[in-house]
């Protein structure tokens, strides 16, 4: 094998088949034995709320709760289509992860044509998307997240889509407002899905603001003012269409400051949390051991830091190049992961939940299918998919 990853091309209809047989492969792994267990405490809420007699009923039962009623709304409807089973249930969020998975391929090749400002042929950008998809398939956090009758799917999907219309915004040179107002959609159903929709939405202003500084240092002028603008203005449209939720939201923080269930976050917790999302092995006990396999590593710990060491190359190695792929899909993973250890450290309670932050997950999943599609080599490609994909395989089964 020979040649580096760039120099390889890939035919149109050979990516689209390899898309589809990953698809493939990710619903099989989500929808087997979905139907399986019973439905635990949280997923039966979801069935009781979105059983509710009427919409007006359904809304009122959600804010009681801790979360907007974007999902119970779609599961409600889903519901009348499918049924009541476990099955029927879990098979929407299956289906869901199908959708973002698709759009996870076009986000990545969006961001990376963005920031090599090259056209969508690049074969190591296929060869990116490619990769991430494959890893999306078969990785623990979007397979546990594709079989639970939740909310995270859905969470996913409106935040890849969100982040994959606010590229094509600022790209477009050609009546961009179009993008804008379907970006502003995006964020608002996102909001409407998730509360924690918000750390992403920061993590999209930051990205917008560096930009715009960049343009201010570089050129100045109309083109950086219409960027501020239009975001601002899309922001503002989808706050207004957030605005009738606003009031029962600020309800549901004060309740979750009084009486919300969420632990206090520990090292070693984090550690388990690292470990799971950059390897793919999910159930670790605390002490090393992972149970589905029998495999012991002896110390979480010592593990968790050489995954950190790792991380912190790459990040090294994304500024050094002044990689804008790179450092896009960092913020995306890392300041949701800042923002909610942040005010959990800072607020009267705990707010971090991994579940809760699910869609970060990918920002890490691109990060490191970055690194895949700049690696010199097809070995070193090679190497680095083996490394990656077959404990994520190994942790689903």
């Amino acid at each position: 094998m020979t040649g580096s990853l760039q120099e390889r091309t890939i035919p149109r209809y050979v990516a689209l088949v390899v898309l589809l047989l990953l698809l493939a492969v990710a619903l099989s792994l989500r929808l087997y034995r979905i139907e399986g267990t019973l439905l635990y405490s949280d997923q039966a809420f979801c069935w009781r709320v979105a059983s509710s007699d009427t919409v007006s009923e359904l809304v009122d039962r959600a804010a009681g709760d801790t979360h907007p009623p974007g999902y119970f709304l779609v599961l409600r409807n889903w519901m009348r289509l499918a049924g009541t089973s476990p099955l029927a249930l879990r098979s929407l969020s299956a289906l869901l992860g199908l959708f973002s998975m698709a759009v996870f391929y076009g986000l990545f090749l969006e961001v990376m044509n963005w920031a090599d400002r090259s056209s969508p042929s690049c074969s190591n950008h296929q060869l990116g998307a490619l990769f991430v998809t494959a890893v999306m398939a078969i990785h623990y956090v979007p397979v546990e997240a594709s079989r639970l009758a939740r909310m995270y799917g859905l969470a996913t999907l409106f935040c890849l889509t969100s982040t994959w219309l606010l590229l094509k915004a600022i790209r477009a040179e050609n009546k961009p407002y179009r993008w804008w107002v379907a970006y502003s959609l995006a964020v608002a159903a996102f909001c409407y899905t998730h509360s924690y929709s918000f750390f992403t939405i920061a993590a999209h202003t930051l990205f917008v603001g560096v930009i715009f500084s960049g343009r201010v240092i570089r050129s100045g002028g109309q083109a950086s003012k219409r960027l501020l603008t239009d975001f601002l203005a899309a922001g503002l449209f989808a706050f207004l269409l957030y605005l009738p939720w606003l009031p029962l939201f600020m309800e549901q923080l004060t309740r979750v400051k009084t009486d919300f269930w969420i632990p206090n976050i520990s090292m070693g917790r984090l550690e388990e949390i690292l470990l799971s999302w950059a390897t793919g092995l999910g159930n670790w006990d605390g002490m090393g051991y992972w149970p589905p396999l029998g495999l012991s590593i002896g110390n979480v710990s010592t593990a968790a830091f050489i995954i950190l060491v790792f991380l912190e190359i790459l990040v090294a190695w994304f500024i050094f190049r002044s990689d804008r792929a790179g450092l896009f899909f960092l913020t995306l993973a890392a300041l949701p992961w800042v923002l909610g250890l942040g005010f959990s450290w800072l607020g009267e309670r705990p707010i971090f939940l991994p579940r809760y932050l699910t869609f970060a997950h990918l920002g890490l999943v691109g990060m490191v299918g970055v690194a895949f599609a700049r690696l010199p080599s097809a070995w070193s490609g090679t190497l680095l998919a083996a490394r990656v994909l077959l404990p994520c395989f190994y942790g689903t089964w």
